[in-house]
């Protein structure tokens, strides 16, 4: 009976949340709301990175049917960096959160997020960077966090889509990425960063930066060992590169798949890609890089 009563109540405080037109309003109901749901505000005020640094809240998004989202707080574990987004959802379906794009510093890495808020509702998700792509872009402070989020019912129906870009306690920096130079043109250069074996294979790890003012969008025709087309490897490639971005691209190799060509599980000297780069309006090019395959 007392859950009945707590549901019932929960459902008219959401309802009348639902009709307030002002924030004094809403505000003013969300406390009793919330104690009818049992949801409480986390007591964790106090994220920080291990070498201090830290990340100013801002509002991401605020709609009038109460669907907010809010960064929080900025930390990290042994495998991540993770940016903590508060969702509040005074609306009356559920809603699922996930991450459509994200820099770091101006480099476009991956970024995991996968969260529901339930109507009526809260919950902190976090928004996991691998520390080792970090690693891999040469990123030591993080001082602006760039992302797309998308908002979605259970139908997958989109009901926001927020853009935002973050900063923390960091001044911004120059940085230029490090590496082997592969290829240079007057708006694309590529990077070797590192090549990385064990005894199953060669992971080879590129930088590709966009220094022109048009998207790109890169696309691999093929890759050969020594650049002998007869020892063709996989090399599957198609990624958009913003005007002014930089983005990391890799590759596994398969020692199996190097002894068939080979006769051997040893490295060869190089690896010679073929790939084809277009921007936005319609103009295309070929271009080949050469990779050396020293272990970094």
């Amino acid at each position: 009976m007392r859950r009945l009563l707590c549901g019932l109540l929960a459902v008219s405080m959401l309802l009348a949340l639902c009709g307030c037109r002002s924030r004094a309003e809403r505000q003013a109901l969300r406390a009793q709301l919330d104690y009818a749901n049992g949801y409480t505000e986390p007591a964790r005020t106090d994220w920080a990175m291990d070498d201090g640094t830290t990340l100013e809240e801002q509002v991401l998004l605020e709609q009038e049917d109460g669907l907010t989202v809010t960064a929080v707080g900025l930390y990290e574990d042994e495998y991540d960096v993770n940016l903590v987004l508060r969702v509040r959802n005074d609306g009356r379906e559920d809603v699922r959160v996930s991450c459509e794009s994200l820099t770091v510093n101006g480099w476009s890495l991956y970024g995991y997020l996968s969260g529901m808020v339930y109507a009526g509702g809260m919950a902190d998700l976090e928004l996991e960077i691998s520390r080792s792509d970090l690693y891999r872009a040469g990123i030591d402070a993080v001082w602006e966090i760039g992302l797309a989020l998308d908002i979605y019912d259970e139908d997958y129906n989109t009901l926001a889509a927020p853009e935002a870009v973050l900063t923390t306690s960091n001044p911004p920096q120059e940085s230029e990425p490090d590496g082997t130079l592969c290829y240079e043109d007057e708006s694309l250069a590529v990077y070797l960063r590192d090549v990385v074996a064990d005894e199953w294979s060669v992971e080879v790890y590129l930088a590709a930066e966009n220094r022109g003012t048009q998207e790109l969008t890169i696309e691999s025709e093929y890759a050969a060992l020594d650049g002998d087309e007869d020892r063709m490897v996989d090399f599957w490639l198609w990624e958009d590169l913003p005007a002014g971005g930089r983005r990391m691209i890799s590759t596994t190799l398969w020692r199996e798949d190097l002894e068939d060509l080979t006769g051997s599980t040893e490295l060869p000297e190089t690896l010679t890609a073929q790939w084809t780069v277009s921007d936005e309006y319609g103009g295309a090019r070929t271009v080949e890089l050469t990779l050396p395959l020293t272990e970094g």
